[in-house]
């Protein structure tokens, strides 16, 4: 939602932090220059189109209805924006060139150029994201398929656990079993060793849990140092690998 509000017509009159003086009559000066920028039209045409990319349904209209109702706040909000950067002079100079010919001609041509740019920067984001991930996924699954060896300590113990730079959570492991503590919830896996540094966990669901919940993934340590080692699980159930880091808790 951000980037809406970002996408709003404040570049069209080149904001500059210049201190001026708020007053009824130039308020009434800067509601006509939103007027004249169509800010109301802009600003509904792009929310429209944001909201488009959750699909059509009751939850969007309801929340384009209700955002579009409240407009007011959002043009109450501008024009403090624009009287405390703006003196009088350059709010009426600005009401002067965006209402000639050249300052309409400009202001057409600005959202056009705003709207292509848009265009172009959504497609190019998700080309970027789609490249970024594969190379991620290329490099995952091959140190997946690069075992290392002699990961007998790690076989049995407690672990923290950080996951892809971010998540982090506790395991406690026994030969064939792991208990993953996040935060107040504990899930409960069963485990294999299919190999010295390789290891299926299947969730272990509770009483009445629908079946389809089951998780299963494969897991390869492919570097080990000391007490921590370094792994890549592959989800056999959602079909995409996540790397993590595990440390284990000498004295726990």
């Amino acid at each position: 939602m951000k980037k809406i509000f970002l996408s709003l017509p404040f570049c069209l009159l080149g904001l500059l932090p210049i201190q001026g003086q708020s007053s009824d009559s130039i308020k009434i000066q800067v509601k006509h220059l939103l007027d004249i920028i169509y800010a109301e039209e802009t600003f509904k045409n792009l929310l429209s189109e944001h909201l488009a990319e959750l699909g059509e349904g009751e939850f969007t209209q309801a929340v384009l209805e209700e955002i579009t109702s409240r407009y007011q706040e959002i043009e109450d909000t501008l024009i403090s924006l624009y009287t405390i950067h703006f003196t009088k002079d350059e709010i009426m100079a600005s009401l002067e060139f965006y209402s000639s010919d050249i300052g309409r001609s400009i202001i057409k041509k600005s959202q056009i150029v705003e709207w292509e740019i848009m265009k172009f920067m959504e497609v190019w984001s998700e080309n970027i994201a789609e490249k970024t991930y594969l190379k991620l996924d290329s490099i995952n699954r091959e140190l997946f398929l690069s075992p290392t060896n002699s990961c007998h300590d790690f076989i049995e113990g407690t672990f923290d656990v950080v996951l892809n730079n971010q998540s982090q959570y506790r395991i406690h492991r026994d030969m064939d079993s792991q208990v993953e503590i996040f935060e107040e919830d504990n899930y409960y896996y069963t485990l294999e060793w299919l190999s010295d540094c390789q290891y299926r966990i299947t969730s272990i669901l509770a009483e009445g849990e629908n079946p389809e919940n089951i998780e299963i993934s494969v897991g390869t340590i492919y570097h080990h140092s000391g007490d921590e080692y370094h792994f890549v699980e592959k989800s056999l159930t959602y079909e995409y690998f996540i790397k993590g880091v595990a440390k284990k808790i000498l004295d726990d």
